[in-house]
C-alpha cells in the first residue's frame, strides 16, 4: 500500500533463487493466503466503497486478470478476509458484520474444491474457530453474552453439535485462544484488563497467569496471526507491556509456571520504567455506572490541579483501549503531563453489556461517560479545564466532537483524526462506504425515532454559536469521507471566541494514516506542537 488508501499490490519472490516473479495482483486488501500446493493463493478485493467483498484464487504463472472468483459477499453490511488455520489444514473465509459472523472452510490440500459453510450466519450469532487434530474449537456468544469456549468434530460443524469446554461468566469477555496438546490458553477481559487463563485439557483445571502491575496489556495473538505455531509444547508465547513497561516477548511454561523474557523493547539508554507510575480510577455516571480510567504519569508529578493532561477514548464497535506502552507519550510525561484513557461504554472492557449500553439508542452513554471521566480528573485534582486536552480517532473523533458540543468548557484543546462527524447525512447516503455497516452500531436513520436520536448528538448538526476549545482536525486525501473538513468549516463560522481551529490534510494518507513509521511520528509531533503552543511550552 503506497498511499494509505487500503489498496495493496501483491508481488511474489522465489526464495530459493532470490528472484522476483512476474506475477502481480493489483488492488487487493492484502494478506494473501497460500494453499498447501505452494502455487495457489487466495486473496480478497474491495468494492467501490472499499468494502472487502470478494475472494479470488490466483495460480502462480497465470494472468491475474483471469483469477477465479471464489466467493462474493453480497450483503453490504458484511466485510471479509481470508486466512489459514494454525494447523495448516484449512483455509478460512471469515465474513462478518457488527453483530454476526460466518466462516467458510476449505481443505488446504484441495484448493480446487469448493468452500463449505461452517455454521450458517444468524443475526446476533458471533463465533471464531480454530482447528486442532479432528476438532474445531469455537469461541462464541451462542447462549453466552460474553462468549464461551466450545468444541465440535471437524465433520459436524453446525452449532447443534457444539459442546461446552469453558463456561460463560457474565462481565468477563473471552477474546481469543491458543491450543496445544495438553493445554489451552484464552484471553479474558476482566474489569478492563486482559488476563490469560490456562486450561489443562487433561483434567480441565484452570488458572490465571499472575502479573505484578494493576494496569497492563497482554495478548497471545494478533487476530489470525498466531505467536504459537507449535502444538507440541508446554510453552506459551505472548506479548506483555503496560503504560510504564516496554513491550516484552515472554515464554511461559503452562505446567511449571516458569517465565522467560525473550526480548524487551529498548527505548533509550537512560530510560527507567520505575520513573513512571500508572493507576486505575473510576468515574461514577448519572445512571450509577463506574467508568474505568487508566492513567500514567512521571513519579513526582503533583496532584494539585496544575498538571496538563491528555484524555483519550474510542468507545465503539466493542473495541477496547490497549493499555500498552507507548514511547510517544514519554515526551508528554517528562514535561509533567498526565496521560489518561477513558474506558467508556461502546467498548467491551467490562463485557458485552458495556458495549450494548454504548450503541444504537444508548449511544449517548459513550459521550456522558467521557464527560464524567473528565469531571472526575478535575475534581480529584489531576488537572483543570485550562490544561486538559482530548483526543480521538475516527469514531473516537465522533466522541470528541460530540463532547465539544455538550461540554466545551471542560477542555483547552481537542485533537481529532479522521473524525466521523456528519452522522445523519452520511447514514442517509447509500453511496457512502460505511452507511449500512453503521446500521447495527448507530441505527437506521430512515426510522423516525432513530433519526431524531442520531440528530440529537451528531457533531456537525449540533455546532452552535458559543465558545469552543481550540481544535486540530486531521484528515487524509484518500479517506472515504471528508467529515473533518465539513466540521471545521461550520465550526469556524459559528464559534464565538478566537481559539484556533486548524485543519491538516495529508495528501498521502487514508483513514488509517500515511504509510511508514516516520510519517506517523511527524503526525504525533504536530499534535504535540499544537498542545505545547496552547500551553506556552517552548
Amino acid at each position: 500500500d503506497q498511499t494509505g488508501d487500503g489498496l495493496f499490490t501483491i508481488v511474489f519472490k522465489d526464495l530459493k533463487s532470490d528472484q522476483w516473479l512476474n506475477d502481480k495482483i493489483l488492488n487487493t486488501t492484502g494478506d494473501p493466503c497460500w494453499a498447501n500446493d505452494n502455487s495457489s493463493i487466495f486473496y480478497s478485493i474491495p468494492d467501490a466503497k472499499y468494502r472487502s467483498n470478494k475472494v479470488k484464487k490466483h495460480v502462480l504463472g497465470e494472468n491475474s486478470k483471469k483469477d477465479k472468483l471464489i466467493f462474493h459477499e453480497k450483503d453490504s453490511s458484511f466485510d471479509l478476509f481470508v486466512y489459514k488455520s494454525k494447523s495448516g489444514k484449512y483455509i478460512f473465509i471469515r465474513s462478518f458484520s457488527t453483530n454476526s459472523l460466518e466462516f467458510l472452510i476449505l481443505d488446504a490440500d484441495k484448493p480446487s474444491e469448493n468452500f463449505i459453510v461452517f455454521q450458517p450466519r444468524e443475526n446476533g450469532l458471533e463465533y471464531s474457530i480454530e482447528h486442532y487434530k479432528d476438532k474445531f474449537y469455537i469461541l462464541t456468544n451462542y447462549e453466552a453474552t460474553d462468549f464461551r469456549l466450545m468444541e465440535t468434530h471437524e465433520n459436524k460443524t453446525e452449532k447443534d453439535n457444539w459442546k461446552e469446554v469453558l463456561s460463560h461468566y457474565k462481565g468477563n469477555r473471552l477474546f481469543s485462544m491458543e491450543i496445544f496438546n495438553d493445554f489451552l490458553a484464552v484471553e479474558e477481559m476482566i474489569k478492563g484488563v486482559m488476563q490469560i487463563k490456562i486450561l489443562n485439557l487433561k483434567d480441565y483445571s484452570c488458572y490465571y497467569i499472575e502479573f505484578d502491575e494493576e494496569v497492563y496489556s497482554t495478548f497471545i495473538s494478533m487476530g489470525p496471526l498466531s505467536f504459537n505455531l507449535n502444538y507440541n509444547t508446554e510453552w506459551l508465547r505472548f506479548n506483555y507491556s503496560s503504560l510504564t513497561t516496554p513491550l516484552s516477548v515472554i515464554e511461559y511454561n503452562m505446567r511449571t509456571k516458569e517465565v522467560k523474557i525473550l526480548n524487551r523493547q529498548k527505548i533509550y539508554d537512560n530510560f527507567e520504567s520505575t520513573n513512571y507510575e500508572s493507576k486505575r480510577l473510576y468515574a461514577r455516571t448519572e445512571d450509577d455506572k463506574y467508568v474505568p480510567i487508566s492513567i500514567v504519569y512521571k513519579k513526582g508529578t503533583k496532584d494539585n490541579g496544575g498538571n496538563p493532561l491528555l484524555l483519550t477514548a474510542y468507545g465503539a464497535y466493542g473495541g477496547y483501549e490497549n493499555l500498552s506502552f507507548s514511547s510517544n507519550i514519554l515526551s508528554l510525561l517528562d514535561r509533567g503531563f498526565i496521560y489518561a484513557i477513558a474506558h467508556v461504554r461502546g467498548g467491551e472492557e467490562l463485557g458485552r453489556q458495556w458495549y450494548e449500553e454504548g450503541k444504537m439508542m444508548q449511544k449517548m452513554n459513550t459521550f456522558t461517560d467521557f464527560i464524567a471521566c473528565a469531571e472526575l480528573l478535575i475534581k480529584e485534582g489531576y488537572t483543570k479545564p485550562e490544561k486538559m486536552f482530548a483526543k480521538g480517532h475516527s469514531m473516537g473523533g465522533l466522541l470528541m466532537c460530540t463532547v465539544s458540543n455538550l461540554r466545551p468548557d471542560l477542555f483547552k484543546g481537542i485533537i481529532v483524526n479522521v473524525p466521523y462527524t456528519d452522522v445523519v447525512t452520511s447514514m442517509l447516503d447509500k453511496t457512502s462506504a460505511i452507511t449500512v455497516f453503521h446500521y447495527d452500531e448507530l441505527g437506521n436513520p430512515k426510522e423516525k425515532e432513530v433519526y431524531n436520536y442520531i440528530l440529537s448528538y451528531s457533531p456537525y448538526d449540533n455546532i452552535s454559536a458559543k465558545k469552543y476549545p481550540a481544535f486540530l482536525v486531521t484528515t487524509g486525501w484518500y479517506d472515504s469521507f471528508w467529515h473533518g473538513a465539513k466540521f471545521v468549516a461550520k465550526l469556524r463560522k459559528l464559534k464565538t471566541e478566537e481559539n484556533p481551529v486548524l485543519l491538516y490534510t495529508n495528501f498521502s494518507a487514508g483513514h488509517s494514516g500515511a504509510s511508514g513509521r516516520n510519517e506517523k511520528t511527524k503526525g504525533i509531533a504536530m499534535e504535540y506542537a499544537f498542545i505545547f503552543k496552547l500551553l506556552g511550552i517552548h
